[in-house]
């Protein structure tokens, strides 16, 4: 369905929600995304038409590797040519009203979000961009997990297969690592490698793809659709991660400053040097402030600029470590701790605190700026 004519059949249907046929009111009081959100959302249900639509569309990228002897897969591969692991055809750059394939295939990133892989041969499933490791619950991306080895790794798009340097247990894994490593890069191997112990290549199995969104792991409309749904959109499907029945929204504001954990370390902050605060509205408004309860001058500037950074950091390798490991992360105390004790290493190798140590600036962070 074009674009055009859905925007066009949903004016109608809000029209007709809020003025009825004939006459009724002008001003719609809310939001059709809103109005189209499931019951348990708080909506009325009515969807999106794009969305349904692309929904609609989905299913013919995976009905792409079920049916290789089906005309219409013959046509689609003689124009645009097969992907090397043969699950769907090579995606086209730019999408056009008079190519429906461009189009159809234009929601394949969306649609790999749904799908994972089960391994036999790992001849067919890509080592760093499919869903396929069992390690935790929801699948894994070994890209997103480990996003510097990936850059640094030569093999991408490569087969399980092709990275394997044996095929007998235990297998010797080749990653293809363009230059040597560092320490906290050899960290990360060694946490990858612990990962991959578990993995067993069987040669005489065939890989296959299951739809994780559904418990008969077959694909379905409704379901990709209930998906796109309680993500808001297609488009905000790729910035949200959703493992099970978790879902993380990947705001900024709402991750450093307004999530329920995150503002509690905020808190902290304002009881250590005894400020009062309104809670700013974004992050450009947070960093733009300053804080008058520590007095002024230039240690008052460095000592909370350290502490700001400090809680953005830890905040956001809290949230990294519980997506993409198993782990279960810490409290808000603890996180407290961290952070004191980074902005006072931080502080401590400045000029304007040179006189005094790392563990009294953390242990009293009022007298360190007198």
């Amino acid at each position: 369905m074009p674009i055009c004519i859905a925007k066009y059949v949903e004016k109608l249907m809000r029209d007709f929600l809020w003025e009825g046929m004939d006459s009724g009111t002008n001003s719609h009081l809310v939001k059709w995304e809103v109005v189209g959100r499931s019951k348990s959302n708080d909506g009325l249900g009515a969807g999106s038409l794009k969305s349904r639509n692309k929904a609609l569309c989905t299913k013919w990228p995976w009905q792409f590797s079920k049916e290789p002897d089906y005309l219409w897969h013959k046509v689609i591969s003689s124009i645009y040519g097969e992907s090397p692991n043969g699950w769907n055809a090579i995606v086209p750059l730019r999408g056009s009203c008079r190519n429906p394939w461009n189009n159809i295939s234009s929601g394949y990133p969306v649609f790999l979000l749904g799908c994972n892989f089960v391994v036999g041969g790992g001849e067919r499933v890509r080592f760093w961009e499919d869903d396929w490791c069992k390690r935790r619950r929801g699948g894994m991306v070994l890209k997103e997990v480990f996003p510097r080895l990936f850059n640094l790794s030569s093999k991408r798009n490569s087969n399980i297969s092709s990275i394997v340097s044996n095929g007998v247990f235990p297998h010797n894994w080749d990653f293809g690592f363009r230059r040597n490593l560092t320490v906290g890069e050899m960290d990360e191997v060694t946490r990858l490698l612990d990962i991959l112990d578990e993995v067993r290549l069987n040669p005489s199995r065939m890989d296959y793809r299951r739809w994780k969104l559904d418990q008969s792991g077959m694909f379905s409309c409704h379901s990709f659709y209930s998906f796109i749904q309680d993500n808001g959109s297609v488009e905000e499907s790729l910035r949200t991660i959703r493992f099970g029945k978790a879902r993380l929204p990947q705001s900024v504001n709402h991750m450093f400053i307004h999530c329920p954990y995150s503002i509690q370390v905020w808190w902290l902050l304002l009881r250590e040097v005894e400020a009062v605060w309104v809670t700013p509205k974004g992050c450009f408004q947070l960093l733009s402030s300053n804080c008058a309860a520590l007095g002024k001058g230039k240690k008052t500037k460095v000592l909370w600029g350290c502490l700001v950074q400090g809680i953005f950091w830890n905040l956001w390798m809290e949230s990294n470590r519980r997506i993409f490991e198993d782990y279960k992360g810490v409290g808000v105390d603890e996180l407290w701790d961290r952070v004191k004790l980074w902005a006072a290493l931080w502080v401590s190798v400045t000029n304007v605190f040179k006189n005094l140590t790392a563990s009294s600036i953390g242990r009293d962070l009022r007298a360190a700026v007198k």
